[in-house]
């Protein structure tokens, strides 16, 4: 009976040690375990201004966890970085040097939460979705580029109703400006790209030409010669539908190709927004004079009466409303081109009228900004 008891006791606890390894065990596997893979980042957002939706900042960025301990940061359209990280207690991360604790985790969704500069963030992130969308990187671009693309459900984006792709990795889009009854016009940097599978179609800017505007990462779900499918976690009908516009030919290209002169002056208007102290300190000048644009089959060379000649790059937009222009930079630290663009508001045999969005040329030889027009009324130079 003793030797029963002893045995017994024994059992119980080897039970009770059992028990509290399972327990243990339990309690931090949700965490290390869950974690590991590649995670999408939607957005950074202030703390104090997480119930609202305008605020948070959007990345074209994944985060991959490795087992081995190694967080490798996929940076669409920047370079990528490497990181180490570790679990310090059950529910808080080392990496980066900062301490992110964990707040929520599933197998879909995590948010975690880290202090930068006396402010609270959280970074909410989300898995990639499984698709079997299988085309290259190539081949999509392909499909993209050449089409004007609006959404169809109006719900969730209804502001991307004009979007074009174009070969040198600028996008243009238009949406509506309510307050004045006008459009607006947009260009971003745009790429697709492959992880592990996981196709994504991003936005970007570039602080060092200027181009781009905001940064955006969408899961690409599937893409077909007139519509594709992308994957937007911030609205109820997540999977967002975009199709190809109905353009009906145009022959503007043709018609935009030729030798054209706009006179600028005080009857027409130069733009809401004037530095009068710029102008008084002679740094910006009101030009009054003509302007000269000569435009070839891909390049288009401009210049004011009476000072130098530059070229740009020109495309036109498969709608026909929309000319794209390039400037290569001269700086040697820069590469690429400064981008611009102006709406095509009429164009004739003898008539093109363009809307400046940049109206001002800035001529190195005076070291002056001359201020255009808003709205350039050319006639045709016959030759």
């Amino acid at each position: 009976m003793k030797s029963t008891r002893s045995f017994m006791r024994m059992l119980n606890r080897f039970l009770i040690i059992l028990i509290g390894i399972v327990f243990i065990g339990c309690n931090e596997l949700p965490f290390k375990s869950q974690i590991k893979g590649v995670w999408k980042l939607e957005k950074r957002v202030n703390k104090q201004y997480v119930d609202d939706d305008f605020f948070g900042t959007q990345y074209p960025t994944l985060f991959d966890f490795k087992s081995e301990g190694d967080l490798y940061i996929k940076n669409f359209g920047y370079q990528d970085t490497l990181y180490s990280w570790k679990f310090i207690s059950d529910s808080v991360m080392l990496f980066m040097d900062k301490e992110f604790h964990i707040k929520k985790i599933n197998n879909e969704e995590m948010v975690v939460e880290f202090e930068q500069r006396n402010e609270t963030y959280l970074y909410f992130f989300t898995r990639p979705y499984e698709t079997n969308l299988t085309l290259p990187v190539e081949s999509i671009k392909a499909k993209l580029i050449g089409k004007t693309w609006t959404v169809t459900d109006t719900t969730g984006m209804a502001w991307m109703k004009n979007f074009e792709y174009f070969k040198n990795g600028i996008a243009i889009y238009r949406y509506d400006v309510k307050k004045n009854n006008t459009q607006n016009l947009q260009d971003e940097i745009w790429g697709v790209e492959n992880y592990k599978g996981y196709t994504f179609l991003y936005h970007r800017d570039d602080l060092m030409t200027g181009n781009g505007n905001i940064m955006s990462n969408y899961q690409l779900l599937d893409v077909k010669d007139k519509s594709y499918v992308l994957l937007n976690n911030d609205f109820e009908s997540r999977e967002i539908q975009f199709k190809a516009k109905e353009i009906s030919s145009h022959n503007k290209k043709k018609l935009i190709i030729g030798s054209w002169v706009s006179k600028n002056d005080a009857s027409e208007f130069y733009g809401k927004y004037l530095s009068q102290r710029a102008i008084g300190e002679g740094l910006n000048t009101l030009f009054d004079g003509n302007l000269y644009f000569d435009f070839s089959s891909s390049y288009l060379d401009y210049r004011l009466e009476a000072k130098d000649t530059y070229m740009k790059s020109w495309i036109l937009s498969e709608d026909g409303k929309t000319i794209v222009t390039g400037s290569p930079l001269s700086d040697g630290y820069v590469k690429g081109e400064r981008i611009d663009y102006y709406d095509v508001l009429e164009v004739s045999e003898t008539d093109l009228i363009i809307k400046l969005y940049h109206s001002s040329i800035y001529d190195s030889k005076d070291s002056t900004n001359y201020l255009l027009n808003i709205i350039q009324r050319f006639k045709r130079v016959i030759q």
